[in-house]
């Protein structure tokens, strides 16, 4: 799947997808009297950007994304999307919505605000929760759905800049990282709380602003943590056996860092590409011993955190970059970069080496892409996006 800037030879094909849309009478206010002029003035006609969704040159599907208001109200934007009947449950909402957020903050966007999310459109619901927006106001029976008659309409909102960190912040990150070294899982929060002596409620939201500025995951709905990087509470395709106790990492970026930080002496237990043959990485001295092995990233890491954990599980190694190919086309996964894992270790030493300090804070983007050059990883997969927040 791709996603592109909208061209003009794309309206017409657009408008047929959209009109199906509409005529189910579930997502947009539009009725049959609908036109294409009308949908080009409302999808393209008021500014911002569209962008579309597509796979061998099928469209998959679409969003518009601009101010919410002109003048005093134009650092928020709002933006509309749709899916293609036939491509729905494949991943394309999710695609589009990550993609959106990316976009609206290269924009320049303090927040983004869906003035109308239908809400018996639980799907979409979902998918919004998942990606950080609230439910903000209710707006009751406005919307007269084709099938259920007069329901309600949400207002949903997300803010795009990070809270404020506060000391607290990089304490209970410090709290969570040693809880990792020194006993192999995460605390919990009354753990948290008995640790640093603060009430259950600040832990909570110190631990909520983390999760939103990217500086650990919390398991949905709940405060507790399920990633606090380079360290998984839960299992992953990545072993890291140290002298007396092991841990799982999200990836082999993680697992380097894991070893940066806890184990010089280890051995990294993984597979190659993911698949049926083991491979056992050993460490000494901080030190991978066989340099030869090389890994891959098949996505630039801008893209992260549209779907962290399924950007750290296409993290992997290899023995030889001609199987890289290969393996791309039977997994239809795209085809990034090969690292040499010397070169892995030096980014996870440098990514990772600061995760215990009490005064700790997220990389900014312009940290990050300092870093990134350190190491010698220069070119477009490895340019990040020109904003002034946590990466």
């Amino acid at each position: 799947m791709n996603l592109r800037p909208m061209e003009a030879a794309d309206l017409e094909p657009l408008w047929v997808e959209f009109r199906e849309v509409l005529r189910e009478g579930a997502t947009y206010a539009y009725d049959d009297a609908t036109t294409q002029s009308d949908f080009e003035r409302d999808w393209c006609g008021r500014g911002g950007e569209q962008w579309v969704a597509e796979d061998a040159g099928e469209l998959l599907g679409a969003f518009t994304l601009r101010a919410n208001h002109p003048g005093r109200g134009s650092h928020v934007g709002t933006a509309s999307y749709f899916v293609a009947q036939r491509a729905r449950r494949r991943g394309v909402g999710e695609r589009l919505g990550a993609h959106s957020l990316e976009r609206a903050r290269a924009l320049g966007f303090e927040a983004l605000q869906f003035n109308v999310v239908i809400s018996t459109n639980t799907s979409a619901l979902r998918l919004w929760r998942r990606l950080g927006f609230e439910v903000v106001g209710e707006l009751p029976r406005a919307f007269r759905h084709a099938q259920q008659g007069l329901v309600s309409a949400l207002i949903l909102r997300r803010d795009l800049l990070p809270a404020p960190a506060t000391p607290l912040d990089g304490l209970v990150h410090q709290a969570v990282i040693a809880s990792f070294v020194e006993r192999g899982f995460a605390p919990d929060v009354e753990q948290l709380a008995g640790t640093l002596a603060q009430p259950r409620q600040a832990i909570e939201a110190a631990l909520e602003r983390l999760h939103r500025g990217h500086g650990l995951v919390l398991h949905p709905g709940s405060h507790s943590v399920w990633i606090a990087h380079p360290f998984s509470s839960t299992p992953t395709g990545v072993w890291v056996e140290g002298a007396t106790r092991g841990w799982w990492a999200p990836c082999l970026w993680c697992a380097l860092g894991v070893c940066a930080l806890a184990a010089p002496d280890a051995r990294i237990h993984a597979r190659i590409g993911g698949e049926r043959d083991a491979l056992c990485i050993e460490v000494r001295g901080g030190e991978v011993v066989d340099r030869s092995l090389l890994v891959h990233f098949c996505t630039p890491p801008r893209h992260a955190w549209d779907n962290v954990h399924a950007w750290c599980a296409s993290v992997q190694p290899f023995e030889r970059e001609e199987h890289v190919d290969a393996w791309c086309a039977r997994h239809a996964l795209p085809r990034g970069k090969c690292v040499p894992i010397a070169q892995v270790q030096r980014l996870a030493r440098a990514w990772y080496g600061r995760h215990l300090d009490a005064d700790w804070r997220k990389w900014s983007v312009a940290q990050a892409q300092a870093i990134f050059d350190a190491v010698e990883l220069r070119g477009e997969f490895w340019r990040l996006p020109s904003a002034d927040q946590p990466f």
